[in-house]
């Protein structure tokens, strides 16, 4: 878990500097609203870096470098295109038996290479050195994951459009989660202030905040976020005024904490939520992963939370 842990916390480092760097948390790039065909049946589509990126025809090998991205192409039926994943890419199953090039900070660049990709699909900004280096290589690489709810819709299309997949496929997935968005929302029965998880303790207080994915599809469900106007998508968040708000709903990772270490935790013992035994965990693995499946779980979470 501790290792899990460390990893997601880099992430959230990184992503705090890519947006320091780069944009404000709210601000969002939009691919293409779909292929290009041209008479050589060529494919073309613009990423979230703003990248375009062209295609001669459908790739036939595809190398994916973070476990959303590799989801999502099973989610188009383009598994069997896939030759190689990142060492998180464990959904579905199957895609454990494909080679693994490396982990989410530190993909092996001569592997990757050495697999011969039509395409990589990699992850936006977190990734920006290594998707300029295997371009330097004269790779093909799109910058395909989403960070916000309003990109997900817009990564189905981008996926799809670049991997080849059924233009059946790609809508009805995108028609999938606009009814599972319309679930969310149904569920809520009024609006209840909220805090979530993402680490605690010695690894710092870290929680999501507008921008982020979580934030946004959970809001969906009325919840109202304490980290609400805060600057950057994953904060970290004071203990002190987490007690002092001692919101409603407190949702926790299931990977980074159980029930009774918060009741063991300066700061997080003092919550009513935690007093009560009310927590709500949330399985990490599948909400730190934009993808159809993340919004199947949102929903489970939003009838918990709103049940009588």
């Amino acid at each position: 878990m501790k290792k899990k842990l460390l990893v997601v916390l880099l992430a959230l480092t990184l992503a705090i500097c890519a947006l320091a760097g780069c944009a404000p948390a709210d601000q969002s790039i939009s691919p293409s609203a779909g292929p290009s065909q041209t008479q050589s049946a060529s494919i073309t589509a613009v990423d979230f870096m703003e990248n375009s990126i062209t295609l001669e025809q459908a790739p036939k090998r595809i190398v994916s470098l973070t476990a959303s991205n590799t989801e999502m192409l099973c989610e188009l039926g383009l598994e069997d295109k896939l030759v190689g994943v990142d060492a998180y890419s464990d959904y579905p199953e199957s895609v454990k038996e494909l080679t693994i090039v490396g982990d989410y900070i530190a993909p092996d660049i001569e592997k990757i290479i050495e697999l011969k990709p039509d395409i990589v699909f990699a992850s936006n900004q977190l990734q920006a050195e290594l998707i300029e280096q295997l371009s330097s290589a004269g790779v093909k690489v799109a910058a395909s994951e989403p960070t916000s709810y309003e990109q997900l819709l817009e990564s189905v299309q981008l996926i799809g459009t670049l991997g080849g997949a059924e233009n059946q496929v790609i809508e009805e997935i995108r028609t999938r989660i606009t009814s599972l968005e319309s679930e969310i929302k149904a569920q809520a029965k009024g609006e209840k202030s909220a805090y979530y998880i993402l680490s605690y303790g010695e690894y710092g207080d870290w929680s999501v905040g507008p921008g982020s994915f979580i934030y946004d599809v959970m809001s969906m469900a009325g919840l109202k976020f304490i980290t609400e106007g805060m600057e950057y998508s994953f904060p970290m968040f004071s203990i002190e005024d987490l007690v002092a708000a001692d919101p409603k709903v407190i949702l926790c990772d299931s990977n980074v904490a159980a029930l009774e270490d918060l009741a063991a935790a300066a700061g997080y013992s003092e919550l009513t939520a935690v007093k009560d035994g009310t927590v709500i965990f949330a399985d990490g693995n599948i909400m730190s992963r934009p993808t159809p499946r993340m919004m199947e779980e949102a929903l489970r979470l939003a009838k918990l939370i709103w049940e009588e």
